[in-house]
């Protein structure tokens, strides 16, 4: 696990509530669902658990993986302070402690990005493995943008680390997600939806605030 991330929930630096675009894009995708409970859902990288809590409340059967040991301390306390239950579980996103064929969607809110490019494509590739077939990836990336770069050391085409400012100090290493390598990258998935989501500040020379990638892609 990045020593980052585990110093940043255990400074309290994770979400409480859950990433709205997330909760479009299943209720989209799965909430005419009836049986809910027997549909498995992964929530890749649970953070402080704002995710998981939230797929667990609509009555999906869910499982939570995170790197950090602390996050899943928090994950499972978030739980339990509501009365609902998930298996969550410490592991490796390149290397996931889940059988092959298993899971029927994954929902990411920014973990595979904080990942180098290599990497990134080899957790996709370990997602695939643990998908069923047509079982889908939701999920959110940074999107390519050098705006939202330049403060950050470049150590790969579309990878950066050590942010002097901005909205990635405290994040390690980013990923950008760039539309020319979505296909690489996501190679053996079909990409259902791809919406770019575009956040400036009109106050400060509508400066760029965030810059993100809504993927909603199916195994083949």
């Amino acid at each position: 696990m990045n020593s980052v991330w585990e110093q940043n929930y255990k400074n309290g630096r994770f979400n409480e509530y859950p990433y709205d675009k997330i909760v479009s894009l299943v209720a989209h995708n799965f909430y005419k669902d009836e049986n809910r409970n027997s549909l498995r859902v992964l929530d890749l990288g649970c953070g402080g658990g704002n995710n998981t809590f939230f797929l667990c409340e609509k009555g999906f059967s869910v499982y939570a993986v995170d790197g950090s040991q602390t996050s899943v301390e928090l994950t499972n306390q978030y739980l339990k302070r509501r009365g609902l239950q998930a298996n969550v579980v410490c592991g490796s996103f390149l290397d996931l402690p889940f059988e092959s064929d298993f899971f029927d969607f994954v929902i990411d809110r920014q973990s595979i990005s904080h990942n180098t490019e290599s990497d990134v494509s080899k957790i996709f590739q370990e997602l695939k493995r643990v998908l069923r077939k047509n079982g889908k990836y939701i999920g959110i990336m940074h999107h390519n943008n050098q705006e939202l770069q330049k403060d950050g050391e470049k150590i790969g085409k579309f990878t950066y680390c050590n942010f002097k400012s901005g909205i990635y100090t405290k994040s390690g290493t980013v990923f950008f997600m760039d539309v020319s390598n979505i296909s690489k990258i996501l190679n053996g998935y079909k990409i259902d939806t791809l919406d770019r989501q575009l956040c400036t500040d009109f106050l400060k020379n509508k400066s760029v605030i965030s810059d993100e990638l809504a993927i909603v892609a199916s195994k083949i």
